[in-house]
């Protein structure tokens, strides 16, 4: 049986903070009596973000914090009809962020962060009328770093493991901090009945055998079970099976196939996905509960050293064409059908891989991403400074240790990041380039603790240590903002730079004019910069395609791949997306269809026009011809062909193209198979001009807003 409690709900805010010690959770305080210390009890429509339910825009504003400042207590009567007797299980799915629970007046226990689900054993708790509730608290964090404090959205010490959730650098503005029970709650009961937490995870050996592991907790009645498995193919055809016994309340069995059907990118074959179902069954083989995963056999390999950063998936090296992705501010208003708008679109756009920046996704996140075959880099929530002592370590580690456990099953995460730019404060604080710039021992210290749990929880998984640390021989990727974030700098200044794996690169923009209207006060802070506003987006595109056709340039020379910074915005100001935060496109989508698909044609300045090249990240060998155009106001000043075969997974210079030309001039490109199909093709304007940082565009944020600030230059 499962009970359902996500709807009839009521909340109210503890102002004073004296829920707990007079007793809120037993359901018998008359409210109306107590007006000096608790809010009135407001019911709310569905779970969801407190600053979602109750504010007119939850995503600025100086009246969000008081969301913050003191905890909220959530309370629900339901009704249960089944038998008292039988095994029970309370389930949340997410909660931000601190929670304490108590149901009927009995406390179960607390949990700490905002991505997993956790439970408790209530059997025996249950009656047929019941109360159940929660105390939920997301504070501020009050420390910085001393000498830092002018730059505090980078220097504050992070008490709570919440990432780019309480971050106010502009990704969140500043007085934004999701709190609140984010989803579905379930009770689930019976006889006997497999616990929340039931994981599987594969691997792929050298040759070709796949290995699972299932593992789960019981919540039994008297009556002996045992856990009946079987492992089904895509086309529901049983590929292994068998059956263990609990011991202690938990189970775990290990087993192997031989030459399963590989998941893989779509690129290079297919996400073939296999299912993963656990039966409890009593002695007469009556099944009395059920779960089940899915799984997928691939290998991953991670080789670096001091000239190269190269993943291997399935045994054949990789080049990365990747973007970064934040869904949106507040992870309760994501669903299934959001993630798989975002991801078919990120597929469309060429992408082979996603970085999860520094936050954790629900789960229908990284599921759509196993059956579209994408790759996915998994951040932590460890982000720039955090407390030092001992006592944090372990607790942070904790932490991370659920973040391996929620996840380890998903074929798609490919690799684990430990920390994002530690110590990023040195950079504002004009330490950039000097010795001091080195990792500090505290985030040293710190990064081997998550390591510690990453060899112990998911030994076989790539990881990245502390990203941006290109030189830290466990790291091995960079981060390049010259000619937006890097003030004063022309993107081009990257022409002559080599990086084994980029990250992050990117530009921020405003969103599409037709999104623009829609928040009057984000409209009116863009007014001084309407003029620019096409010029604003151009710059974007220059940007991103001269950052993509740089790496695509230096493929395995060293470039194993980039990740473009980001995908879509995750609130309705300005930021880093090529999707605006109502989805739609910005200019620099067009410049990753154009230099970004899995086959892509460049054009390269020579000193007498241009060479021309085809990066080929596909598994086979391309052949056809390369035809070419040189355009004066829409008429061909030159024009050519050439043949063209490139071996799988390469950059092969086609040709060269020689010509004079007095101005501006604008080159078009196509790729032909030898049917006379398009393979790819690409085209540029005002070709190898420069365009320089554009006017009406601040690297200073509007405080109220978090955005980057448009202005009417002189």
């Amino acid at each position: 049986m499962i009970i359902d409690l996500s709807s009839g709900w009521k909340v109210t805010q503890d102002v004073s903070d004296l829920g707990e010690k007079l007793h809120l959770w037993d359901g018998k305080m008359v409210m109306d009596r107590c007006t000096h210390l608790f809010s009135d009890w407001e019911s709310i429509d569905r779970l969801a973000a407190l600053q979602v339910l109750f504010s007119d825009h939850p995503y600025y504003g100086r009246e969000l914090r008081y969301f913050n400042q003191a905890p909220w207590w959530y309370a629900i009567d339901f009704s249960f009809n089944g038998n008292p007797d039988d095994a029970a299980e309370l389930v949340f799915s997410s909660v931000d962020y601190y929670a304490k629970v108590w149901l009927n007046g009995t406390y179960l226990g607390e949990h700490e962060g905002y991505f997993d689900p956790f439970s408790f054993d209530v059997t025996g708790l249950l009656r047929e009328k019941n109360h159940l509730a929660v105390r939920v608290h997301a504070p501020w964090d009050s420390q910085v770093l001393e000498g830092a404090e002018s730059m505090r959205c980078y220097s504050v010490i992070r008490e709570m493991v919440k990432g780019t959730y309480e971050h106010a650098d502009g990704f969140i503005q500043r007085d934004v901090n999701p709190i609140g029970i984010m989803g579905p709650v379930t009770i689930h009961s019976g006889r006997s009945i497999i616990a929340n937490g039931f994981n599987a995870v594969s691997s792929l050996s050298d040759d070709g055998k796949g290995t699972f592991t299932i593992s789960g907790r019981t919540i039994q009645g008297s009556e002996p079970v045992k856990v009946r498995w079987t492992l089904t193919d895509d086309m529901g055809i049983p590929a292994a099976s068998g059956e263990t016994v609990p011991e202690n309340g938990s189970f775990s069995v290990s087993s192997e196939i031989d030459d399963p059907a590989i998941w893989s990118i779509p690129e290079r074959g297919k996400p073939t996905l296999y299912t993963i179902r656990a039966e409890l069954v009593d002695g007469k083989g009556n099944v009395l509960d059920a779960a089940s995963k899915r799984i997928g056999f691939r290998s991953i390999r991670l080789e670096r050293d001091k000239t190269r950063t190269e993943f291997y998936l399935n045994g054949e090296r990789i080049f990365m064409r990747g973007t970064s992705y934040f869904a949106d501010v507040y992870m309760s208003e994501m669903f299934r059908d959001r993630y798989l708008r975002d991801l078919r679109l990120i597929k469309e756009a060429g992408f082979n891989a996603v970085r999860v920046h520094v936050h954790v996704e629900k789960e229908d996140f990284y599921s759509v991403c196993d059956e579209l075959g994408l790759l996915v880099i998994q951040d932590s929530d460890f982000n720039w400074e955090h407390p030092v002592s001992e006592e944090w370590f372990a607790h942070g580690a904790k932490v991370f240790s659920a973040m391996i456990d929620f996840l380890k099953s998903h074929p798609s995460i490919i690799c684990w990041i430990a920390l994002n730019e530690p110590d990023v404060w040195k950079i504002f604080n004009g330490l950039a380039g000097t010795e001091d710039m080195k990792i500090s021992d505290e985030a040293l210290l710190l990064s081997g603790r998550l390591l510690d749990v990453l060899r112990e929880k998911d030994p076989d998984r790539p990881y990245i240590k502390a990203s941006r640390e290109e030189d830290d021989p466990e790291s091995g990727d960079t981060h390049t903002y010259t000619g937006s974030l890097a003030t004063g700098t022309e993107y081009t200044a990257i022409a002559n730079t080599k990086e084994k794996l980029n990250t992050e690169f990117g530009m921020d923009v405003p969103g599409a004019p037709e999104s623009l209207y829609r928040d009057k006060r984000v409209f009116r802070r863009i007014m001084p910069a309407w003029e620019n506003i096409d010029e604003i987006h151009e710059y974007q595109y220059k940007l991103i395609k001269y950052y993509i056709e740089h790496y695509r340039m230096q493929k395995y020379s060293p470039c194993a791949g980039y990740f473009q910074f980001m995908f879509i915005d995750l609130c309705p100001q300005s930021f880093y997306g090529i999707y605006d935060y109502y989805g739609y496109p910005k200019r620099g989508l067009e410049a990753v269809l154009e230099s970004g698909m899995p086959v892509a044609v460049m054009a390269r300045k020579t000193e007498d026009g241009f060479s021309i090249y085809i990066a080929n990240d596909l598994l086979r060998k391309l052949s056809g011809k390369v035809v070419c155009s040189v355009m004066q106001n829409g008429i061909s000043i030159y024009s050519a062909s050439f043949d063209a075969s490139c071996a799988p997974d390469s950059l092969t210079q086609i040709g060269r193209a020689v010509f004079k030309a007095d101005g501006p001039y604008d080159i078009k490109l196509r790729f032909l198979g030898e049917d006379g199909e398009v393979i790819s093709e690409n085209s540029y304007r005002k070709a190898f001009e420069e365009m320089h940082h554009i006017k009406g565009h601040s690297q200073e944020l509007d405080n109220e807003l978090g955005m980057r600030l448009f202005y009417e230059e002189d």
